[in-house]
């Protein structure tokens, strides 16, 4: 667990997105953040703004699971990696297991 868990901070941290992500994350974040707290260890919290408008989300650690909700706008409409997300009362889900 310990060795997962500095690895996804790793992850986090530098924003190094593997290759399969790259395709679907939006690559031109104007800002974002991570939130970890001792009260919930299970989890780190995502918030952020992209060109495809507010994204927020979590990385669950003992679920293994990133989860991304991005509020519906034009630009993701019209953008190729909408297919990778589920369309749900008036947001789009991502979720990636690793």
């Amino acid at each position: 667990f310990c060795l997962n868990l500095i690895s996804i901070l790793t992850f986090l941290i530098n924003i190094k997105l593997e290759e399969k992500l790259k395709k679907i994350i939006p690559y031109e974040i104007e800002n974002i953040s991570f939130k970890h707290s001792i009260f919930a260890i299970n989890k780190i919290y995502i918030n952020g703004n992209s060109k495809f408008g507010k994204l927020e989300g979590y990385v669950s650690l003992f679920e293994k699971v990133i989860k991304i909700e991005l509020e519906e706008s034009a630009e993701i409409k019209s953008s190729n990696f909408i297919k990778y997300f589920k369309y749900d009362n008036e947001r789009y889900l991502y979720e990636y297991r690793f």
